[in-house]
């Protein structure tokens, strides 16, 4: 593994206890078939399963979701920290406002077999206009972001 990752600082929230984690697994082959980490985190990118672009790789994100499951530890965590949509829209503002619904994070995770832990709202931002992208200079910074931890299941 990249040695920058295991300096980097990883949140108290995500690791509680854990000695072997492991920060940025999108820097894993495709042909990975295990995560010889008990934590992984997934830091403002969530949205980009959903991502649509000309220049950009299409994903299946429930294939993804699923993926990591199967290859994270047993008992394993997963920490998901993305900006905020509103409650209830679609995947599509994905490619609008690089954010996404709290709520499809949760239901993706849940699907794929992830167990839900605890969410905390250390970067939740009450007034963040959820309806702005953002790169929009206005709330740049201060955008509302969802954390959340799973787990995989224990075999």
């Amino acid at each position: 593994m990249n040695a920058n990752l295991k300096r980097a600082v990883i949140p108290p929230f995500f690791v509680d206890g854990i000695s072997n984690p492991c920060l940025n697994f999108s820097l894993l082959p495709r042909s990975a078939q295990r995560l010889d980490h008990h934590m992984a985190a997934f830091v403002r990118g969530f949205h980009d399963l959903y991502y649509e672009e000309a220049s950009w790789p299409a994903i299946d994100a429930a294939d993804f979701v699923e993926r990591l499951c199967r290859i994270l530890k047993s008992g394993g965590i997963l920490g998901v920290v993305n900006c905020a949509a509103g409650s209830g829209v679609s995947v599509d503002v994905a490619n609008t406002l690089h954010r996404i619904d709290p709520g499809i994070i949760r239901s993706d995770l849940i699907s794929a077999g992830f167990e839900f832990v605890a969410e905390s709202d250390v970067l939740r931002k009450k007034n963040d206009d959820r309806n702005r992208p953002i790169s929009d200079p206005s709330v740049w910074g201060e955008t509302d972001r969802v954390v959340v931890k799973f787990r995989k299941p224990a075999s």
